[in-house]
Order: structure tokens, then sequence, then C-alpha cells
């Protein structure tokens, strides 16, 4: 005797799952957790190490990424760096002049706690007119780091920082021209307004943010 079949409104019965290929390894898909976190001016610090830590590792290690994007910004916006550099020494615009202007790469960069230093060279654009250079040929560009100063949270204190800086150094250069200092050549505000050899205001065309603090 044959058994009943079921009737159509009897639910189905799930397939038994497929046994899996015993040639084939069973594989993790997920994404493997990092051991280390990456700091600024210190080698990578393991998690177990920054558990063990009283200061914020979290908040540290943001730094890392945000100086990172913002030297890619600056490196991204090269040109403009550059031209601005030409603007303060009074070289022109443009590259037909006698001398071109060339921010350096990345990896002679400077960055400390809250700035980074971006060295410029200005080379004769003739290798026979090396002799008759009107300029030095080393100048660095100096930026503040917004996210080491909470600009974000705060607006205004990479400018307050910046002026108190430029003060400090105006007043070295008049009052104290025995002390060995860089010479400073201008500066620039997050509205877009810059200085140039402490002289004369003057207005720039809009340039990125992070730029516009650069001196």
């Amino acid at each position: 005797m044959e058994p009943p079949k079921p009737s159509p409104s009897s639910p189905s019965l799930p397939s038994p799952p497929l046994p899996s290929d015993p040639h084939e390894p069973d594989v993790d898909v997920r994404p493997p957790t990092p051991r280390t976190l990456e700091l600024d001016h210190r080698g990578p610090i393991t998690y177990e190490s920054a558990l063990n830590k009283d200061g914020n590792i979290i908040n540290r290690a943001g730094y890392h990424v945000a100086a990172r994007e913002l030297s890619g910004r600056f490196w991204d916006n090269r040109a403009t760096i550059e031209g601005l550099v030409r603007h303060h020494l009074g070289l022109g615009s443009g590259t037909g002049g006698s001398v071109v202007v060339v921010v350096e790469q990345p990896s002679q960069w400077i960055r400390g706690s809250f700035n980074v230093c971006i060295p410029v060279e200005v080379r004769p654009a003739h290798p026979s007119t090396a002799h008759t250079a009107p300029v030095p040929t080393k100048f660095v560009v100096r930026c503040a780091m917004p996210h080491k100063l909470a600009e974000a949270r705060y607006p205004g204190t990479v400018d307050e920082k910046l002026g108190c800086e430029v003060g400090t150094y105006a007043w070295m250069q008049a009052q104290c021209p025995d002390v060995r200092i860089l010479h400073l050549y201008g500066f620039g505000f997050s509205d877009h307004s810059n200085v140039g050899q402490l002289t004369a205001s003057l207005r720039c065309s809009p340039v990125d943010e992070g730029l516009a603090h650069m001196w």
C-alpha cells in the first residue's frame, strides 16, 4: 500500500542543507580586526597597550587620519602654494619668469604637534642664470593644523594662534634685529586676506580653507 500523499495545503518541509565540499576549507568572510592603531609621532600602538593608557587613544588615532588628509590637500593644491610664494616674493605670476617655484615632495615636509612646514625652492628657470638668482633659494610655508586646534568646534582658534605668532615675529624683527630668526615674508588669515612683507594688506582670490592659514 502506498503512503498517503500530502494535501496541497500542507506546508513544505525545508530542504536539508547540502553537505559541504570536503576539499574546500571553511572561509571566514568577516574583515580582519586590526591589531594596531596608527598614531602621530610614534609607531603603531596595539589594542592591548591602548587599553592601559590614560590618554584618549581614539582621539589621537583620529589626528593621524586628519593629518594625512590635510597633507593630501596641500599636495593637491601645490600650484596654489607656489603661486602664493611667488606673490609674497614679488616674482609675478605664471611660468614665464627667470625663476620657477617648486613645492618639495611630501617626504621632505616637517610636521610638528600643531604645524606642518612645507619646503619650497626657488630655482632659476635656466641653468645659465643660476649665479644671478634675485632671491634666496629656500623658503618654508608654515601651516597650522586645524584639527589640532579644535577649529571645527571653536572657529577662530587658528587665526588667533596665527595672529599671536605673527605679532611675535614682527616685534622680534623690529626690536631685536641681532637675534637670528626666520624672516617673515607674509601671512594669511581664514578670510582669505593676506599681508606681504608686513607692510601692505592685500586681497587674494579664494583658496582652499586649509591654505588660507599658511604663512
